[in-house]
């Protein structure tokens, strides 16, 4: 048994460890197994009223009643007490092990998500049993049991992997946040399993399912490497994995495009409804994001760190950490994708989709979004002892949410010409006007430029 723990994860057994000593598990453990029990027993005194045997929805009612029990207490021991410990672990320099130790990011991340997984794995141990008995009730079958029960635990991983990431930052504040909208998820989850149940498992195709688990899989990967960013230190370059993902996806989206033009239909993205623009200025919106939550200065570290020819370490300084390097990277991103865009539609009534579109939506609130990364990097520089994620909030208050705010007082006084004005320099605008979002973004490249310009030179003559 020594061997064996020796060559696992530090974090996995020490957060395994924790979870078996507190007194939270065994209490969790006796209220699911005790929840369980009396579902079955009142079901079984509900057949006993009736004197005749389980009708045809008996079995679905047990599963739904085990499905929620199981849902909040892997909510509670996976997710909430994970993120709560790790909260403390990061503010007690005592405890941090990116601080006390010579462990990677990674390697604390991929610790943190394995113990949470094996506790997830316990408590589908202890609901196995009684999901047997609902299956023996009528009413459902193995695979609606399996579909529902993977669909409900991708999204049971997905909180948890989010739950790490908050816990990862540190802030309390973000806690509480977390706690009040993971709440809400239970609609999804109940609207997941109805809408397997009215349509059918036979009924979902095959290429829906690939899309599902694709769009899935990508979005864990993110959260993953964007919690290695976060855990790294200022000094070194903890954004590399996060933007060369973004790249590949970039890079993958290109790629299945010219595979569905060859194929002359759609093959991952429905790109009818999700253009190949609207991708490439969504991913760009994200780095730009990114970009203005970090430091300015890629550090000595990561100027060591690259190449000495040119031509590659110009392009290490796109994906190397700092501010300006990632509105650069955006930009190079989202240029060509919003200029085609803007030549199809521009002045063209023939060329936007009729009714609802999501790619104009989509486009246009990139364009917005990168413009705000953009204040936000100028509005850092006049208060540098200020992090640059209180900037970008302040960005995002006073450009996009009082107007919002401010427009929806308009609406209820019955003034929606001052609502349709105040709304023009947001996102949500009634009607998305390419031009004018691009006409915001430039006001905030032109001094944004001189910044990039100057980072560059000075990583380019190192």
């Amino acid at each position: 048994m020594k061997i064996t723990s020796d060559s696992l994860n530090p974090v996995l057994i020490k957060d395994y460890r924790q979870h078996f000593h507190s007194k939270l598990l065994p209490i969790v453990m006796t209220i699911l197994l005790a929840g369980q029990l009396l579902a079955i027993l009142i079901t079984q005194l509900a057949l006993d009223d009736n004197n005749n045997g389980p009708n045809d929805d008996t079995g679905l009612y047990l599963f739904h009643i085990i499905l929620g029990i199981f849902c909040i207490a892997a909510w509670i021991l996976c997710a909430l007490q994970p993120m709560q410990r790790f909260i403390q672990e990061r503010a007690n320099p005592e405890l941090d092990f990116t601080r006390m130790c010579s462990m990677t990011p990674r390697q604390i991340i991929s610790g943190k998500l394995s113990s949470s997984l094996l506790i997830v794995l316990y408590l589908i141990s202890l609901c196995l049993p009684f999901m047997v008995i609902a299956y023996f009730l009528k009413g459902i079958s193995i695979l609606d049991i399996a579909t529902v029960f993977a669909s409900v635990l991708a999204i049971g991983i997905l909180m948890i992997q989010i739950a790490i990431l908050v816990g990862s930052t540190g802030k309390k504040s973000l806690a509480f946040i977390f706690f009040f909208s993971s709440i809400y998820l239970t609609p999804i989850v109940i609207s997941i399993d109805v809408a397997i149940f009215s349509k059918g498992i036979g009924k979902i195709g095959f290429l829906d399912v690939i899309r599902a688990a694709s769009a899935y899989l990508l979005v864990m990967v993110f959260l993953y490497v964007l919690n290695i960013a976060i855990l790294g230190t200022k000094y070194t370059n903890n954004i590399l994995p996060t933007r060369c993902f973004l790249i590949a996806c970039a890079v993958l989206a290109i790629l299945e495009k010219a595979l569905s033009y060859f194929l002359k239909k759609d093959f991952l993205i429905p790109h009818s409804t999700l253009s190949i623009e609207a991708i490439l200025c969504s991913i760009a919106a994200i780095i730009a994001t990114i970009a203005a939550w970090e430091r300015h200065d890629s550090g000595p570290r990561v100027l060591n760190e690259a190449p000495k020819k040119l031509i590659p370490r110009s392009l290490f300084f796109l994906i190397s950490s700092g501010s300006a390097n990632g509105i650069a990277l955006a930009w190079i991103i989202a240029i060509i994708p919003i200029i085609r865009y803007a030549y199809e539609t521009i002045g063209k009534v023939n060329a936007l989709p009729s009714g609802f579109s999501p790619i104009i939506f989509i486009i246009n609130g990139s364009i917005f979004i990168i413009a705000y990364a953009q204040f936000a990097i100028i509005l850092s520089k006049f208060i540098p002892s200020k992090p640059p994620v209180l900037s970008w909030l302040i960005t995002i208050v006073v450009l996009a949410l009082a107007p919002a705010v401010f427009a929806g007082i308009f609406d209820i006084t019955y003034r929606a010409d001052l609502s349709k004005f105040i709304l023009a320099l947001t996102p949500f605008q009634e009607s998305p006007e390419i031009i004018i979002a691009l006409i915001f973004a430039a006001v905030g490249a032109i001094p944004c430029a001189f910044i990039v310009a100057q980072k560059a030179r000075g990583f380019l003559k190192q």
